[in-house]
């Protein structure tokens, strides 16, 4: 992710426009706020949304096999639950536990297409 900032910011750096702003003297936080920052949102933004089901995936992984704090709820948790009556015919629970699940990292994507859209 920082590999990606860093060469959208370099790349800025060679733009006209940023080599302007240089020649009319403004400072350094200057341009980073006005012009280096806005154009970074959506790579990190992206890079984020990635990072974040990512995480919600390997949460719920690793509370299905039993690698979490018992006391806390958790979708893996109630996966695994199911998964024993998923065996007999009843498929609601399982239903129930990943949709949202899967709601929750489509959501999350969704948000991240329209603020990078909304910052071009």
């Amino acid at each position: 992710m920082f590999r990606s900032a860093r060469a959208e910011a370099q790349r800025l750096r060679a733009a006209d426009y940023y080599r302007a702003a240089q020649a009319m003297g403004a400072g350094t936080l200057h341009q980073i706020g006005w012009h280096v920052v806005p154009a970074l949102r959506p790579v990190l933004l992206s890079a984020l949304v990635v990072l974040f089901a990512h995480a919600v995936k390997v949460e719920a992984l690793l509370a299905y096999l039993g690698a979490s704090a018992p006391e806390l709820p958790s979708w893996g948790k109630l996966l695994a639950r199911s998964g024993s009556e998923l065996a007999r015919g009843v498929w609601w629970p399982t239903l129930a536990a990943s949709a949202p699940l899967a709601l929750l990292v489509l959501c999350a994507q969704v948000l991240a297409d329209r603020s990078g859209r909304a910052s071009e």
